[in-house]
């Protein structure tokens, strides 16, 4: 049966059907078990034994469109990992660069939600977000040493050092502790991706979104390349942090023994 746009649509189909003699449009019908079916309907007005009729031929066109949701998604990754890219050369402050990453997966990646967490004695600490939020993260609580808090993506990827997703948070046992907020908010998949800083996970890039099985392999396989660009961008900041550290503590140490040969002649009374 039709649904109630379709209805609508069809109505005005065959007045321009009526109007121009053929007509191509797209309808959704909606199948006995609540499935909806995208049709591909091609309609002319023909004269069958003295009478105006309109034949239409109608396809079911599922494939196609899961074919142009997947490259929708696929453009979408892209010119998130472009942008990120471009954010990882730009910015050189850890904190800046986490609240640039989650506008950036929100507002080019089109993520409902995104936020990048690190480990703080053995629970995650939300450092930047993006999105919307609710009180998801208000009432998060990762807990890495905890029997039902630990099960989640974000946790699994901690302790494993790999992606971790949910692509049905609402049928997922391990996401009992954050359904009922992520339900409110629309959230149907996401996926943890970690942070790797001199080959320890310090924390994970979360990312969620309102379809149900969002991440397939080659979108993850995407992802992977962001989360090991962001690995990298941490690591070469904390290189540079040490090695201004090392470079003050070097100025410092030169100071102190250029006072040595001022001490050493007040001590002989020259």
């Amino acid at each position: 049966m039709n649904s109630p746009e379709s209805k609508k649509l069809v109505k005005q189909r065959t007045e321009n059907v009526l109007k121009n003699k053929t007509h191509t449009f797209e309808v959704e019908n909606v199948h006995k078990d609540g499935r909806t079916i995208p049709l591909e309907v091609v309609s002319a007005l023909i004269n069958l034994d003295g009478e105006k009729v309109i034949v239409s031929f109608q396809r079911d066109i599922t494939e196609r469109k899961i074919a142009e949701n997947n490259i929708k998604k696929l453009n979408r990754i892209y010119a998130f990992i472009s942008n990120i890219n471009k954010t990882i050369v730009r910015v050189k402050n850890k904190n800046e660069l986490y609240s640039n990453i989650c506008k950036v997966a929100v507002d080019v990646g089109k993520f409902k939600m995104a936020w990048i967490g690190e480990i703080n004695k053995n629970k995650v600490e939300v450092i930047s977000y993006a999105g919307e939020t609710g009180n998801y993260l208000e009432n998060i609580n990762i807990d890495l040493n905890d029997k039902t808090r630990s099960k989640g993506p974000t946790a699994r990827a901690i302790k494993t050092g790999f992606y971790a997703f949910s692509n049905n948070i609402q049928n997922d046992n391990a996401m009992l502790p954050w359904v009922e907020e992520a339900v409110k908010l629309g959230f149907n998949s996401s996926i943890a991706l970690p942070i790797i800083v001199f080959e320890k996970t310090i924390g994970t890039l979360n990312l969620y979104s309102s379809e149900i099985n969002f991440f397939v392999q080659e979108e993850i396989n995407l992802l992977i390349e962001v989360s090991n660009d962001i690995s990298f961008a941490v690591e070469y900041i904390e290189n540079e942090k040490l090695y201004k550290n090392t470079e003050l503590n070097l100025i410092k140490s030169e100071k102190s023994i250029g006072f040595l040969p001022k001490i050493q002649l007040i001590l002989s009374g020259q």
